[in-house]
């Protein structure tokens, strides 16, 4: 089985790539659809993807007001209820920004890897 994505390192390989870049952000858009009325983009110009991804997605999060909404959309992301409780206690949207994406980059991997 292939290995899921897990470090900060190896996210940050793969989105050096701007396919992946790319599938990664259509993934988020998906599983924001309703949620945000904001979405992500992809400029290419980012010498740190990670960083730029990043600071889109704690925008948008911190962005919609309503908790129901977020909760659905991690829903949506399936992510780790401990993680996401655990980065929302501590209104840490940077690690649940994080979190998202590398959950949102795990599924456009595993897609990838099986299609192959």
């Amino acid at each position: 089985m292939a290995a899921l994505i897990k470090s900060e390192i190896e996210i940050r390989n793969f989105l050096e790539a701007d396919e992946f870049v790319q599938a990664t952000i259509v993934q988020i858009n998906k599983d924001l659809g309703g949620i945000s009325e904001q979405s992500m983009v992809f400029d290419g110009a980012s010498a740190n993807q990670l960083e730029a991804l990043r600071e889109q997605m704690k925008h948008i999060l911190t962005s919609v007001q309503n908790l129901e909404r977020i909760a659905q959309f991690i829903y949506r992301v399936d992510l780790n209820e401990r993680d996401f409780r655990n980065a929302l206690q501590d209104e840490n949207w940077h690690d649940l920004a994080f979190i998202v994406i590398r959950r949102e980059a795990q599924k456009v991997f595993l897609r990838h890897h099986f299609s192959a």
